[in-house]
């Protein structure tokens, strides 16, 4: 399944982008990137857990 983007906007500006893998009836699985990375620094990791899970 394809990495589907998301963007959450706060009432004051604040803006998050994401994405999630899978069938969002799941549990979620949260990754978090350091300093100097992206979201995007996840891609295969969360691609690999979504094939492990059997998302």
């Amino acid at each position: 399944m394809q990495a589907v983007s998301v963007e959450y906007q706060s009432f004051d500006g604040l803006k998050l982008k994401g994405d999630h893998y899978g069938d969002p009836a799941n549990p979620p699985l949260i990754f978090l990137h350091g300093g100097g990375q992206t979201r995007h620094s996840w891609g295969e990791a969360a691609e690999a857990w979504q094939r492990r899970a059997g998302m």
